[in-house]
């Protein structure tokens, strides 16, 4: 008759490593995702929404380019079409500027500052849209004075 083995208990000293081990993994892992917040998505959003044609107009008639991230717990294909459909009859966005993208959530437009700020017309925009957790989070604004800051 065979006899079981006991299994030897870890030495403390190898499950504190082990814990170490543990801990070291978890700070790895909060570090890689800050990483990937560096701004690389914000590229992505203005990268999704930008049209050649729409800001060399907009530089050509000294307005802004507004890039926006759509953010919160919504649906973003229902939140990129509502904003495709408020949007242009929104005041604040020039007719015929608004560039929506779903994947990634951001849209842009061309600021008419004469009618209104662009924090001004995104706050009316949003109360357009009215999807409950839905906001807004401007990525840049692209003035038409180059050595302006964004």
């Amino acid at each position: 008759m065979k006899r079981a083995m006991a299994l030897p208990t870890a030495h403390p000293a190898r499950r504190h490593v082990a814990q170490l081990r543990s801990v070291a993994l978890v700070l790895l892992g909060a570090l890689h995702a800050a990483a990937l917040a560096c701004g690389a998505c914000d590229e992505d959003k203005v990268a999704a929404t930008y049209d050649h044609g729409v800001v060399a107009a907009a530089r050509a008639a000294h307005r802004s380019v507004v890039y926006v991230a759509i953010e919160g717990p919504v649906d973003a294909r229902a939140a990129a079409a509502r904003i495709a459909r408020e949007g242009e009859r929104t005041p604040g966005i020039r007719r015929a500027t608004l560039r929506v993208s779903s994947e990634p959530a951001a849209f842009s437009f061309v600021a008419d500052r004469a009618q209104r700020p662009p924090d001004a017309t995104l706050a009316d925009l949003r109360r357009r849209i009215a999807m409950p957790g839905l906001r807004f989070s401007v990525v840049r604004i692209v003035h038409p004075d180059p050595r302006r800051p964004t």
